[in-house]
This record gives structure tokens, sequence and C-alpha cells, in this order.
């Protein structure tokens, strides 16, 4: 290897050197200053390759590694050539690590291809300081990077880069980091540089990569949020969780602030540069969790909760103003004019300035009002919804805080799903109260979402679906719900059928398209009798099954209850909206006990809710309306107590006019005296005490365990047997065990040929997929008896009674709507316009005088009779002739009960007109007919002659 060369400059050095030893002269070591090279400097400008050589030649000489008295060669033109090429390509290699370590530092991401990662340079993008304001924040502030500098505009850092959006070369997750791993606590770790780097890395390319059906997801989200100009990004924490990255989802509950934080970072980048111009339109970009798998309930909420992701359901009944909150605060320095910030405020504490950083002094600081950027604020009470309170308990409420544009997303009365962080406030007056520590607790939510139509978000499996579907197709299904409305109660199957009607609703019209002209789909229901008539049984069974049900008592209920009342705020003095109990009911049911106890002016207040089902508010300086879109079902006693017969409906209850003709259905529940019937009803009432008894259904369950515990010791046995005897054996105790299972006596079932009711989930479930998936439409239709029921109506209503008005030609509709609903049918057929108009006539005949109710029977016989099957039409006939025959010989003999009543079936032609002959023979011939009477035959003819009932 050829002597190293020495340079004239080294030369010079050691030369003067020498000269300060000869002469002793330190100051002109001083003048020279400090040596600024250093040994073996020439070995920079040597290939790697021959460094290794170097050395070896540098170990075999002296310890000093420099030979002064060797002789050195010049360097020739094509190895200075050489150095010169090795130095430009070192040079290129750091200037390329350099900017690779640079946007590390700001945070961009990896993991994308070289054609994907360069936006062209003629694009609009935007600068660095507006990037970071819309981030959120200072970077030092926040202990992580952002999406800055990737932009042409002129500010600091506009010349780090030359390539606009130039990702990061290679994968940053194939570093030896283990970044599901945390080594100190979750939230220091999610405030490092390097670990919030590869999060957002990860959730970048989550938001890029996410397909279904061969279609990105997010980019199509994108798409859907810029076309309506929205500002909130929806992010479903089941494709994050379950398809994509758990640890992710779990550290986005755990440490919600961080993780949201991370990803709108992701979100914004994303967002804009997909669409550069759409930051003209909103600035920043917030992600909105949605499909949050647990639902807690308000009640629920603990210390365990706090600061972590929630998501709970409830009605909104208070809302207040909007207020602006500081977001972004900049100072002036009073003392030297500097402007100080942007601070960002984060939380509830307010973030203060301390000292100037330009003139270093303490203050007086004050805020640019011009400079300082602001957000919208605005809290709601949130409450527990009325059908999930557990029985005797108050519902519990919540504050809810919403932020940005999640500003008027819900209104009083309306049923949410809020999904935010669970936090707690510092409150002196609750302290001073207290005598201790206590803070109270908000949710700030990140999201809310309106429960949808009646039913919300009701979801149900697929068998329980096909399983409500093939019920639906029975025949006898109007039978079974009619068992399975209030199962406690025995008879009153008219009641039962409004009741049933009323929860299913009919469908509201929207007349115009444009909400001008609305038209009610629900059904107002009232019942008007004597005590003790189960009128308070029904509506307590009605809560309990519907699905969003309000009960309250007109005695316990006022005007501002009811609909809404203004009250000033406790803490910022303002007047706040307050819904009642109809605004919380929206899309569901109020149920008013004691409808007579309330008086005329709370009453009249509920007049507009029960029509156009609106409520307006002007108080307070508040003027606004609220939706009651819910059906009123209510219960009334009649004046003195009981029902008179012999007066109009009018007569009997102390209600108006204007507001009878509101209910769709006016039913009036009397307590005859009947002997036939009050025996039943005792024997029923004796049946159901018996088999409700606790001990009963304790030993029912008992048996039912050591049944099925025998028929798996039999399947084993039956398995396991070794010889054909034993095998015989094993199947015939099983056989008759499967028999005693299945005569044992059932309180409730699913066949809809049985005798049993529903069980309630059951019947539960099929009114809110009833309502939720079945809008029936009137088409064709039998137009003309629906039009001449309402002429002869109203030359009926002339004689008294409750006065018949357009409003009973609407719920006609409404009745056949709901009876179409009940069959799951999308078109309104005839059999249900009849049906509707049999319940509508059973119920206005009943409202009037005793003197008038046989003429009107008589007379709408036709309308009434077209709905009914023939063999209960029949039955029904033959039990109206007992009862009136048996009733005249109780009269004529002084009071002695008949032992049997012979009826002429003569007397039933008049009633059986428009009933075959064929169907007759039929019904006679039934167990039905043979169960209760005998058929009297003539001897010579064998014509039917009288029907015999036995009383004994």
């Amino acid at each position: 290897m050829p002597p190293r060369p020495k340079r004239p400059r080294e030369e010079e050095r050691r030369s003067h050197a020498r000269e300060s030893d000869d002469d002793g002269g330190g100051e002109d070591e001083e003048e020279l200053g400090e040596d600024l090279f250093g040994d073996n400097y020439e070995r920079d400008y040597l290939d790697p390759e021959d460094e290794s050589e170097l050395a070896e030649d540098d170990v075999a000489d002296d310890g000093d590694w420099i030979d002064d008295a060797s002789d050195v060669s010049v360097i020739s033109e094509s190895g200075r050539l050489a150095v010169d090429a090795l130095l430009d390509r070192r040079r290129e290699m750091e200037q390329r690590l350099r900017e690779e370590q640079r946007e590390l530092e700001k945070g961009v991401f990896s993991d994308v291809d070289d054609e994907e990662s360069l936006i062209s340079a003629g694009s609009d993008s935007y600068d660095a300081a507006a990037l970071a304001e819309d981030a959120g924040g200072d970077e030092a502030g926040r202990g992580g990077g952002d999406f800055n500098n990737v932009g042409d505009g002129g500010t600091d850092n506009a010349g780090d880069s030359k390539d606009d959006g130039v990702y990061v070369r290679g994968d940053m997750e194939a570093m030896d980091f283990d970044w599901r791993q945390p080594q100190c606590d979750l939230v220091e770790w999610l405030a490092q540089e390097l670990p919030r780097r590869v999060v957002k890395n990860r959730i970048y390319n989550f938001y890029l990569n996410y397909v279904e059906h061969g279609v990105s997801v997010y980019e199509q989200k994108v798409n859907l949020m810029t076309r309506e100009n929205e500002q909130s990004f929806q992010l479903s924490y089941s494709h994050l969780g379950r398809a994509y990255d758990s640890v992710l989802a779990l550290w986005l509950v755990d440490v919600p602030d961080l993780m949201i934080e991370l990803l709108e970072d992701a979100a914004n980048y994303f967002v804009f540069r997909l669409f550069p111009h759409y930051r003209k339109v909103h600035r920043r970009i917030f992600v909105r969790i949605c499909d949050l798998p647990l639902c807690d309930p308000i009640r629920d909420f603990r210390q365990i909760h706090m600061n972590v992701l929630v998501r709970v359901e409830g009605v909104v009944i208070r809302r207040s103003p909007v207020y602006p909150q500081m977001q972004a605060v900049r100072y002036d320095c009073v003392r030297c004019s500097y402007i100080i910030g942007p601070i960002y405020q984060r939380g509830d504490k307010e973030q203060r300035v301390s000292m100037c950083p330009s003139c270093h002094s303490k203050g007086p600081f004050r805020v640019n009002m011009i400079l300082t950027e602001y957000r919208n604020h605005q809290t709601v009470l949130l409450q527990e919804s009325p059908g999930k309170v557990p029985p005797g308990r108050l519902p519990r409420s919540l504050e809810v805080i919403l932020t940005n544009d999640l500003i008027d997303r819900a209104n009083p009365g309306e049923e949410v799903d809020v999904t935010g962080i669970y936090r707690n406030n510092f409150d002196p007056l609750l302290n001073s109260r207290q005598g201790f520590p206590v803070f109270t607790t908000v949710l700030h939510a990140n999201n809310v979402v309106r429960r949808s139509a009646e039913v919300g978000s009701f979801r149900l499996p697929d068998d329980e679906r096909a399983r409500i579907v093939e019920l639906a197709k029975h025949p006898n299904l109007k039978r079974k719900m009619l068992r399975s409305i209030a199962p406690s109660i025995h008879g009153r199957d008219d009641i039962k059928l409004g009741l049933l009607l009323a929860m299913l609703g009919g469908v509201p019209k929207d007349v115009g398209g444009d909400q001008s002209h609305r038209i009610r789909g629900d059904i107002n229901v009232l019942l008007v009798g004597d005590p003790g008539c189960a009128k308070s049984q029904f509506l307590k069974f009605v809560e309990k099954t519907a699905n969003r049900a309000v009960f309250t008592t007109g005695r316990g209920s006022t005007a501002v209850g009811l609909t809404a009342s203004v009250h000033k705020d406790s803490v910022t003095g303002d007047f706040v909206l307050e819904g009642g109990a109809l605004v919380i009911a929206d899309r569901g049911i109020c149920l008013i006990d004691e409808f007579d106890k309330m008086s005329d002016q709370d009453r009249t207040s509920i007049h507009e809710a029960m029509e156009q089902q609106t409520i307006s508010v002007a108080r307070g300086g508040i003027v606004t309306t609220l939706s009651a879109r819910c059906c009123i079902a209510a219960a009334a006693n009649p004046i003195g107590g009981r029902y008179d017969p012999s007066l109009s409906f009018d007569a009997n209850v102390n209600l108006t006019t204007p507001i009878l003709s509101r209910f769709d259905l006016l039913f009036v529940v009397r307590d005859e005296v009947n002997v036939e019937l009050d025996e039943k009803l005792a024997t029923f009432i004796c049946h159901s005490h018996i088999r409700n008894h606790p001990r009963s259904q304790e030993e029912s369950k008992r048996t039912e365990r050591e049944l099925h515990q025998q028929l798996a010791k039999l399947r084993y046995a039956l398995e396991n047997a070794a010889t054909g005897e034993e095998r015989r054996a094993a199947e015939e105790r099983l056989q008759e065990l499967r028999h005693a299972l299945q005569e044992k006596p059932l309180e409730e079932d699913e066949d809809p040929s049985s005798s049993k009711p529903l069980p309630q989930p059951l019947l539960r479930k099929y009114i809110l997929y009833a309502k939720a998936h079945c809008h029936p439409r009137v088409s064709n239709i039998d137009a003309n008896t629906i039009a001449r029921l309402y002429t002869e109506l109203r030359q009926e209503s002339k004689h008294g009674g409750v006065a018949i008005t357009v409003r009973h030609m609407e719920s006609v509709i409404r009745l056949a709507e709901a009876h179409a609903r009940l069959y799951l049918r999308d078109f309104v057929r005839d059999e249900d316009v009849n049906a509707a108009i049999s319940l509508f006539l059973r119920c206005f005949i009943q409202t009037q005088k005793y003197s008038l109710r046989s003429a009107m029977e008589n007379r709408f016989r036709k309308y009434s009779d077209s709905e009914m099957e023939p063999l209960p039409l029949i039955q029904h006939h033959i039990k109206v002739a007992v009862h009136s025959i048996r009733a005249f010989e109780r009269q004529i003999s002084g009071g002695v009960e008949p032992t049997k009543v012979r009826i002429d079936v003569a007397q039933l032609e008049h009633c059986t007109a428009n009933i075959s002959r064929e169907a007759l023979n039929a019904f006679f011939e039934s167990e039905v007919f043979k169960k209760d009477y005998t058929l009297i035959r003539d001897p010579a003819t064998g014509a039917a002659l009288q029907i015999e009932h036995s009383l004994l």
C-alpha cells in the first residue's frame, strides 16, 4: 500500500509546533488557537473497504500511527476523482437519512408505496401552521407529532422537505420494537414519541386498507361525509376491534383521550389527503365512535367507569342553550405586546400562561378576543328510558356535555344513544353541602345517535325472526294474541283487542311531504266503567309490555308535568326547557290512570298532543315546539262511581266533547250480574291463585328438572346398552318420560294452535318486530263501505251519545292498519277493514243509551257480523238467546233458577240468515256444541227442533 499523503496544512502545523518548542513561545500557540484537525482525519476520505487495510497497516506501525519521516506520494487524478465520487455518495446518503429522520419526527406514516405516498406538486395543500392548529395544538404540549410541514406555504418549516406529503419509506413496525407491550403506564406509554408514531401509522393503515365486499369502507364514508358537508367521521368499534387490531380497540376504551387524539390526527390526514379542498369547508375533522358493544345503564355507573369510554341510552329531558367555549386561547402581553399562544384548553381546568416568552415578564396578560378560537358548548340531561327503570325505583339522570357539531343533535323527549368519556368535575357547592370532598360526574359525549323510528335499534336474531314470521301465518293468531293480553284478567276480549291494536298502532302520514300537515298513526284508548273491573290492571300490563311506556295518574299530574316546563338553570341562571310525561313517551305509550281526576285546565293542555302530537311552549323567552308522538291510553271512573246505562256517555263522565272526540276507542266496562259469567270468573280466579302460588311454581320447576335429568340418564344408558333387552327397556322408559313432558301442563307456550297464551317476552318482540318492519298501505279497500258507515253513524249520533266526526273515520283506517300489522301484512285487506269497523261499532253502541242500543245493534249488525267467523258467530247468538230465556224464566218463577233452558232453532233464523245451512249443521256436529248443548231433532224427519242447555 502506498504511503499516506500528507497535506500542506499538516506540515505547516507541525513546523509551527517545532518552532514553538524551540523558542518556548506560548504566545504563538495561543495565537494559532485550538487545533481543529484531529488525528486520522484522512480516514474519512477513504472508501470503507480500504479502511480495514489502513487500520491493519497502522497497527503494524508505531503507536502514534503517523510516520513523519516516510515519504508520501502525490495522489493521482483518478484517485482524486474516486474520492470525490465517494464523498458525493456519502453526502447524498446523509441528506436522505436526515430527511427521513425529519419526517419521522413529524409523525408522518409509513407502510405505503412510493406511488401512493406522493402528492402531486401542483395540488393545493395546506401549510404547516394551519395543520398544527387543526391537529389540536402544540406538539410540545401533546408529547407527539402531527401532520405538519406538508405544503408549500411560507412557514418556518416550509423548506424542510421538497416533496409534498412524502411518506417514510420502509415499515416502521419492522423495527425491533414491540409497541403492544407498554414498558410503563399506558398513559405515559402513549405520550412517548415512538409509540405514538407506530399507533398513528397503524390507524392510518386501517383507514386506508379496511375493505368490505371489495370496497374501501372508510373512503366511502369520507365521500359521504364530504357530500353532506359534515364534520364527523364515523368509526365503527367493531371494525377496529374484531377485524383489524384488538389492542387498539382495548386501548381506545381504557385511555380514550389519547387514542381519540391519535384517531383524529390520522383521520384529518386521511380526509385532507383525499379531498385537499375540503379544509376550506371544515378546518378540523372529528372522529365519532359508534357500535360500542357494551351499553351500561345510567344507574350502574361506578368509580371503575371513570375516564373510560362508555355507552349509555336514555331520554333527553332537558337541554341548555348553546354557549361559546374557548378552545385555543391567545394572550397579549401588556408590557411588550407579544402575542402568546395558542394555548389549547383541554378538560375542565383553564390553562393559563405564566410568563411571556419575549420579555420574560409574569404579566399582566390580556385575552386576544380576535385571534382566540372558540367552540360550541351545550349540556343536556339524560334520563333512564321509562321501560328500563326497575319497579319501585326512581329514574336516574346524567348530565351530558355536547361540543362542536354535536350541538342540538337531540331534542327533549327523544331517545338517544350516547358514546363518550365518563369524567368527574369539582363542585364547590356540593362540597360545602356535604362537608367532605365530593365530585359531580358528567359524560363528555363523543357521539350522539338518535334512536331510529318507533322501536329504535331493535334487532332480532334470525331464529327468532323466523319464529315470529311463522307465527303470523297461523289462522289462530288473533285468538292466541287475545289470550296473551293481560292473561290474569278473564274475558273482556274487546278491550284486549283494542289495547293490542293500540300497541301496534297505525301508519302516520305526511301530507305534502314537508311535515306541514301530519296525520297521526297512534291510537288513543279510553276505559270508563265501574270500580273493580281491572281498568288499572290493563294499563299496568301495557306498561310492562310496550317498548316505551310512561305511567302516571291524573291526581298526581299537572299541565306542565304532562307537557313541558321552563325553569332556571342552577348554574347559569338561564331558562332551560324540560319535557314532561308526553314528551318523554315520544314514539311510545303514555298511560294515565284516574283521568277524570285531572282538572279541566290540565286536560285542555293535552289537546294538541293528542291530535297534532306536538307541544308548543312559549315561556321564559323560549318559544319552541316539542314532539309528543305517543299513544294515550287512559282510564276514568264515571260520575257517582258507577256507570248508568240509562244516560248517554257524555252524561256519565266528567269529560268535554273536544277531548272525547280525540279518543279512537271508548270502552264502557260494566260490572253486570250474570250467574254464568260470575261462576266462570270465580273459577278462573281460584285456578289462577292455585297455579301461581310460589310453592306450586317451585314444585313444577323441580319436577321438570328431575324429568330432564332422568332423560339424560336414559339417553346415556341407551347409548351404552350391552344387550338388546336393556336397549328395549331404555327405549320404553325414554318414551314414557317424553310423553310425561309433553302432557305436563304449561302456563305459556309458543304453539299458535293451543289455547295457552304466548310468553310475554315473545309477545313484546312480536309487537316490536311488527312496528319496525311492517308498514301496511291502504289501497284496494271498499271505500263505499266506510262512506256508507260514516253517513249512517252521523244520523244516529243526532239522538244523543258521542258525536261522530271525521276523526272517527280516520280512527277506522288506523284500526284497519293496526289489524293488518298484527298479521305482518304489507297491504290492508277488506277483512282488516271489517274487523276495524266491527270493533269501532261495538264501542260506539256501548256508549249509547240503553233505550237506543237494541235498535242500533239491529241496524249495524250487517257491519259487525261480517268480521266474525261463522262458528263463533252462531255460538254467540246461542249464548245471547240462552241468557234472555234464562232471565225470563227466573223472573216469571219468582226468582227460582231454572235447571235447563230450551231454545227453538227457528228463533235463530233471523240471527243466522246470512249463514249457510251447511255451516249450521257443521256447528251442531262439532265438539264445541256437544260439550255445552244438546240438539233435539224431529224423530220423523230428523230436522233440528230445539237446543237444550243444562244449568246444573
